[in-house]
């Protein structure tokens, strides 16, 4: 059996969190008194928390977890894992009051949930400004109404980002260090009571957690789902945690290991389409081309209306010097995102590759106000 090894960072991160995690315990123990302990833990609002009650087809409770308030007239974030395979939602705020659900958006690949409320007068807890967040002490919610066994205190060891091939937007995670034998979610708030994200993984001492940024990104400008989707949701932490390291590995291009370590990833959740894309963008740095469309291929399967794994496989297909096949998958990411300048930009280049120079002028139009630049190089090209 072959030995999964990580980034040497990893390991150095890893280490300077868990002492950072455990000098702050002990001089909390050491220096301070009972009486004073309770300055460090963050002002809470428990009225910003609501209860979730996820039930299966014979109602009985599949999962009990909790959500916060995280924006104004009612959006409330959780794991997904806490719904997954539920038929039935129930959502009782902390006054005991019970809310119905209006929309729901859903991220397999980073284990995240938003739900919008018809309460919207709850209160949300706001979001962190902090700027510098390495080393910073931090605090794991899980029960806001138990002050010690409920909120515990963490230390930031790193702040990740991950870029994607086909666009310049980066998923943000903040990984996080903690003296807890093991985390099962919960929200991250700074010492100030600020919500900074969501724990979205479920191991011993080293977590990560998604950025509310990136949580509030979900519901604005995802696609909201039925209900009826929670019941095929699957979710293994263990898979999660082989994608994320997977996406760590691809990032310090150390290709052959990302690539056991995705692969494992889909073996353990084959429905985790984000691993099969990260995957593709593995072999297209090894240049190993039929790989990555069938990579591509698996992610549309599961998702057809990704424009990122659109773009993806339309560039695939123009290194096979399949121009016309490429067409049809720009095309489609297009009318998914049609202000998307990568798309529009890309769209064009193929148009003008089939000589069609009206089309290309069409889409330099488009592009005028989104990428004047680019813009103006499809007009010269088709121009010549």
């Amino acid at each position: 059996m072959r030995l999964l090894t990580f980034p040497i960072t990893e390991w150095r991160y890893t280490a300077v969190g868990l002492v950072s995690a455990a000098i702050g315990v002990l001089v909390c123990l050491l220096v301070m008194g009972p009486e004073n302990r309770q300055v460090l833990q963050p002002q809470l609002n428990p009225d910003a928390f609501v209860s979730i009650t996820a039930l299966g087809d014979d109602g009985k409770v599949l999962h009990e977890s909790q959500g916060v308030v995280m924006a104004a007239k009612g959006y409330i974030a959780s794991t997904l894992n806490s719904l997954s395979g539920a038929t039935t939602v129930r959502v009782t705020r902390h006054d005991g009051k019970p809310c119905q659900i209006e929309k729901l958006w859903a991220d397999e690949n980073r284990n995240l949930a938003v739900m919008k409320l018809d309460s919207e007068s709850l209160p949300a807890i706001p979001a962190s400004d902090s700027k510098q967040l390495v080393g910073k002490s931090v605090f794991i919610v899980t029960d806001p109404d138990k002050a010690i066994k409920g909120v515990t205190g963490s230390v930031i060891s790193d702040s990740l980002q991950f870029p994607r091939r086909a666009n310049d937007r980066k998923a943000h995670y903040i990984k996080i260090a903690s003296m807890t034998a093991h985390a099962t979610g919960g929200v991250l708030v700074d010492d100030q009571g600020k919500l900074l994200g969501l724990l979205i993984t479920q191991q011993k001492h080293i977590n990560m957690a998604a950025s509310i940024a990136d949580v509030e990104r979900l519901y604005k400008e995802g696609r909201a789902v039925s209900l009826s989707d929670l019941k095929r949701v699957t979710f293994s932490a263990e898979a999660l945690d082989y994608y994320l390291k997977g996406i760590l590995a691809r990032d310090s291009q150390q290709w052959n290991e990302a690539q056991l370590l995705l692969e494992q990833a889909i073996r353990l959740n084959p429905r985790l389409d984000g691993a099969y894309l990260e995957l593709g963008q593995v072999f297209y740095r090894k240049h190993d081309l039929l790989n990555e469309a069938r990579a591509y291929e698996a992610a549309l399967a599961l998702n057809p209306n990704s424009s990122e794994v659109l773009l993806c496989m339309a560039w695939n297909l123009d290194s096979r010097l399949k121009f016309r096949e490429a067409i049809v998958y720009y095309e489609r990411a297009h009318l998914i995102e049609p202000n998307n300048p990568e798309v529009v930009f890309r769209l064009g280049l193929s148009y003008l590759a089939q000589g069609d120079k009206a089309k290309t002028l069409t889409m330099a139009t488009r592009l005028q106000a989104l990428d004047p630049g680019n813009a103006e190089l499809l007009r010269r090209l088709a121009q010549q």
